[in-house]
């Protein structure tokens, strides 16, 4: 590294556009340094080329796999719900995936040197004897959870083949589309597809279809939806970039009608349909139909990136063959510079590496120090700067976060939460519960002869009354429920751990008792007593303005009858 000090020391005392001058300047000396470097690209893409057709022609015998695979799923669903009669389809489906192997055998040996697959195969394929040869062990839903294991293998399978192949670097707009739809998108569409299709024909054996089947087809039919809306935005991109497009939008439009169809012949079939009529063998066939007719799809835009690889092979050989040897001693002062270069950037970025890594970690102390004078010192000086603001902000932000949710949520003298709070876990306690049996219940709570201690004593003595309601109420609830003051000398408890009425009224009881301690005011010792009225959701009310209106009536009912014991 001694023979970079002088690289290194020019580059750190250059601004990034004279680095670049120098460098450019540099490179327009001789043009051949340019034809070397082209052809050195050319090179580099000619194999990217050359790898992406071999990763399409693998990608597609994995997915001839992955469809027989998916239709051994759903033939097995149906045999092991009871219907024998499609044993032989079985067979004849095992014969097809028997096929879909020996031909995957014989691309990895034609192409593990590009590939290295070899391994990943083995694994995939010892996964799938060990279903094939374990089926007479399986339940059905054990069936299905590992042939959908198999298919998730051979789909990390084909990301994997569609990464080392670069499949996904595309050099048109339109073939980045297609890739994602050959790579992603159709297949996933295509995999629901079949799960359906099990679903469907085992509840057709069994002339039933059970609750965890019924929601599973409505996920599935809700996830087919989603990815053909994505399939929208890419089909326009590549229609609009696409010279010879009728025969992609005809198996497009093909596709889409095929799914509209199959959905909804779930849905009349079986998820809106109480009995189910329509026998496994013709659903199946249905389905299968469906699904080969949206396979057309992914074949079409698979002769598209194929056509387009063999177009730019053929572009980009004749163009190497027109480029020449560069200048060698060329070569060697850009390398150089760039060397220099190269090291004055990566002691900065490794110097904010190491100071970002420990702020990541949660020490905001560190601040970055680099040895230079160029724009990256300046990005560093700009970070520490937003670092000293952040952790300013952070404090402050903080601060007013706490502060406003105790003064929204909670009662000023009390404590306890308030009026707010109340209606707003109310609302939340109805929606977690309207589709279950849980309860919980109410209380309005008004407190009897505040006002004489009110008017009599005056109001500090009042609010010393209030708070100490406040603290005897949350002692005896507890962890049974939440009390809330709704203003003046109105409280509220929202109970929740309950286990019937009698629970409920002992704890009413409770309360009274604790209330009624007498408290001591101004050397005198006071009482006050509390009318409490109860409601139980959803028994009494299921609605926050009917569970309100109840308990407040409830609660107004006592207050009268103690009125009336009081007057006899």
């Amino acid at each position: 590294m001694q023979l970079l000090k002088p690289s290194v020391a020019l580059m750190r005392n250059l601004r990034y556009i004279r680095k670049f001058e120098l460098i450019f300047a540099i490179m327009l000396l001789p043009m051949s340094i340019m034809m070397f470097i082209f052809i050195f690209q050319i090179s580099k893409e000619l194999n990217y080329a050359k790898k992406q057709k071999i990763g399409l022609e693998y990608n597609f015998a994995l997915d001839k796999l992955t469809v027989d695979i998916q239709k051994h799923r759903g033939l097995l669903s149906v045999y092991l719900s009871g219907d024998v009669a499609f044993d032989k389809y079985i067979d004849e489906d095992e014969n097809n995936i028997k096929r879909d192997i020996e031909e995957i055998e014989v691309l990895n040996s034609k192409y593990d040197e590009e590939l290295k697959v070899k391994d990943k195969w083995s694994k995939l394929n010892s996964q799938w004897l060990e279903v094939k040869n374990s089926i007479s062990m399986y339940t059905r839903e054990e069936s299905f959870d590992e042939h959908t294991k198999l298919i998730a293998s051979i789909s990390d399978m084909s990301q994997y083949v569609a990464d080392i192949s670069l499949l996904r670097v595309q050099e048109k707009i339109e073939n980045h589309y297609v890739a994602n739809d050959l790579i992603n998108t159709l297949p996933n569409i295509i995999e629901q597809m079949g799960q359906a299709r099990a679903i469907g024909a085992r509840a057709a054996a069994r002339e039933n279809l059970t609750s965890y089947d019924s929601e599973n087809l409505e996920y599935i039919t809700k996830e087919i939806r989603q990815r053909l809306k994505e399939t929208e935005k890419s089909m326009k991109v590549i229609s609009n970039n696409l010279n010879d497009k009728k025969q992609l939008e005809q198996s497009y439009e093909g596709a889409i009608k095929a799914v509209d169809d199959l959905i909804f012949t779930l849905n009349s079939e079986f998820s809106y349909k109480k009995d189910i009529t329509i026998g496994p063998d013709e659903f199946f066939s249905y389905a299968t139909g469906k699904i080969d007719e949206v396979k057309k799809l992914p074949s079409v835009e698979a002769s598209i990136l194929s056509k387009e690889s063999e177009r730019r092979i053929r572009d980009l050989a004749f163009s190497r063959n027109l480029i020449t040897v560069s200048i060698l001693g060329i070569l060697a002062s850009i390398i150089y510079l760039f060397l220099g270069f190269y090291k004055s950037i990566l002691d900065s970025i490794l110097s904010i590496k190491g100071v970002t890594a420990k702020i990541a970690e949660g020490d905001l102390s560190e601040r970055i120090q680099l040895n230079c004078e160029d724009e990256v010192k300046e990005i560093g000086d700009s970070v520490n700067k937003m670092l000293d603001r952040l952790i300013d902000n952070y404090h402050e932000v903080r601060r007013a976060r706490d502060l406003s949710e105790k003064v929204a949520n909670h009662d000023w003298l009390t404590g306890v939460p308030n009026r707010a709070f109340f209606m707003k876990k109310i609302e939340e306690l109805i929606e977690e519960y309207k589709d279950t049996e849980t309860k919980f219940a109410i209380l309005f709570l008004d407190l009897d002869k505040f006002k004489w201690i009110n008017d009599n004593l005056g109001h500090q003595m009042g609010d010393i009354v209030l708070k100490e309601v406040a603290k005897r109420l949350v002692d005896v609830i507890n962890r049974k429920g939440i009390v809330c003051r709704l203003g003046g000398d109105e409280f509220t408890v929202i109970l929740t751990d309950f286990k019937d009425k009698k629970d409920i009224m002992d704890t009413i009881e409770k309360i009274k008792k604790y209330i009624e301690q007498p408290l001591t005011l101004s050397n005198n010792k006071y009482s006050v007593g509390a009318s409490i009225g109860a409601v139980v959701y959803p028994d009494e009310a299921d609605g926050l303005d009917e569970l309100i209106q109840k308990a407040d009536i409830a609660m107004y009912d006592e207050k009268r009858k103690k009125k009336c014991e009081n007057l006899s």
